[in-house]
């Protein structure tokens, strides 16, 4: 089955899923074995069920037109082969005004914590979301499925798992979807990373990407993701864990150089660290409050003998 075929099947699935009164168990199950059987199944009927979902949100249409184009669309009525066409006009130009892979985030409720800020999110289900320092996420759901779209910061999730409502992640042009976890996902600018301390979930990258489309992750895994890449490290728990200090607003590091250590202190601190030359390279260990970089300026300078010069909003460090 080629790429038009598979585009078309996922149509003809996304269709008769949307028409609640023929929508049966074994249609949920039929849909769910062909998902399965492969990944390019899987990413054609998200691509469509996500823009479709966008179809309404067009702003190049009248509403009159949406509504127009979403009857014509889904008319009982009308033959199959009709109603895909119909299905594929819309898909196929949001997928040229868009040329993403991944949906945007639709209208949903956002979270936003400051620099410093932590916030502790529970979710109907009892699943929890904490918000780390300098975080936004965006938050839908409904009888189906729960959607969360990292737009900056770190999360730590911990996921009341339930096979008939999927919990979905996405971040940058990757999503995880979970099968029972607790897990960190941390977005930068040009990186994702993705950390496993419990249970299991699924890393998926977009058609382009390098390597693996699909990778499933398990305790101790830690994914490192750019645009256009993933790398997986395996790691102990307990090592894993420590990234999860700022819970306890704490920071652990181990021989970190110390340009790596301000730009953690950085992300926590309006007051900015600054390391300049080869005291770049210097090393250290401990657990230090995240918000007290004076207190990790001071016993930086005791310990590795360096020079502090302290301005209204910057510390800077000298060998």
């Amino acid at each position: 089955m080629n790429a038009a075929e598979i585009e078309t099947r996922a149509a003809e699935w996304l269709i008769r899923k949307r028409d609640a009164q023929g929508w049966r168990e074994e249609d949920a199950t039929a849909l769910a074995a062909w998902l399965a059987e492969s990944p390019a199944h899987e990413m054609a009927y998200w691509r469509l069920e996500s823009a479709w979902d966008r179809a309404d949100r067009l702003t190049a249409l009248s509403p009159q037109s949406r509504r127009e184009m979403l009857v014509r669309a889904g008319r009982k009525a009308a033959p199959i082969a009709t109603r895909v066409a119909a299905a594929l006009v819309i898909l196929g130009g949001l997928a040229t005004a868009t040329n993403m892979l991944w949906p945007r985030a639709p209208q949903a409720q956002i979270y936003k914590t400051a620099v410093g800020g932590r916030e502790t999110l529970s979710l109907a289900d009892g699943s929890q979301i904490e918000l780390n320092t300098d975080t936004e996420v965006r938050i839908t759901g409904n009888a189906k499925e729960r959607k969360v779209w990292l737009e900056k910061g770190e999360v730590y999730l911990q996921i009341k798992h339930d096979p008939q409502r999927q919990f979905i992640v996405f971040a940058g042009n990757r999503r995880i979807v979970d099968l029972g976890t607790k897990f960190i996902v941390r977005r930068d600018a040009d990186r994702l990373e993705v950390s496993f301390i419990e249970g299991r979930a699924r890393l998926e990258a977009p058609n382009d990407a390098d390597g693996p489309k699909s990778i499933e992750l398990e305790p101790g895994d830690m994914a490192v993701a750019n645009a256009n890449q993933t790398t997986l490290w395996k790691k102990p728990v307990a090592i894993l864990a420590d990234t999860l200090a700022w819970r306890r607003g704490l920071l652990v590091f181990d021989e970190t150089p110390l340009a790596d250590v301000a730009a953690e202190f950085n992300r926590y601190n309006r007051k900015k660290l600054i390391v300049v030359g080869d005291a770049q390279k210097l090393a250290i260990g401990g657990h230090f409050q995240a918000d007290n970089v004076e207190t990790f300026a001071r016993l930086a300078q005791g310990t590795l003998g360096l020079h502090v010069q302290t301005k209204a909003d910057q510390i800077i460090i000298t060998r």
